[in-house]
């Protein structure tokens, strides 16, 4: 892994670094925010600016995704308020799904 690391000109300095196992006097939970704060745009930008699916791709809060990328400018205080709603709404549409998976179920077993 390190090798093909290396090759990428494309990487960012900070990974190069931890490849070679440079973390400076930094914590464990400092690096963990260094590296949220290079994931965390780049997969919201995949994910066409979705903060939903951002926690869901990455398995980390939506709280999370929306601390990293207000902290770096990236997320404007009215987004919260959309994003928030954005999840009431899938939750909702999930919790209707099993809903409807339960039923299903429910009523393909034969009765005794």
């Amino acid at each position: 892994m390190e090798k093909r690391l290396l090759e990428s000109a494309t990487l960012e300095p900070k990974l190069l670094q931890w490849v070679q196992g440079e973390t400076g006097d930094k914590t464990f939970r400092q690096l963990e925010e260094d590296f949220a704060d290079l994931v965390i745009p780049r997969t919201w930008e995949q994910e066409k600016r979705k903060v939903s699916r951002v926690a869901a791709r990455l398995s980390i809060s939506p709280r999370k995704v929306r601390r990293v990328l207000t902290r770096l400018g990236l997320l404007e205080a009215e987004h919260h308020i959309d994003d928030e709603h954005e999840e009431l709404l899938e939750r909702d549409l999930k919790h209707r799904r099993k809903g409807r998976e339960e039923r299903i179920v429910k009523l393909r077993l034969p009765r005794r």
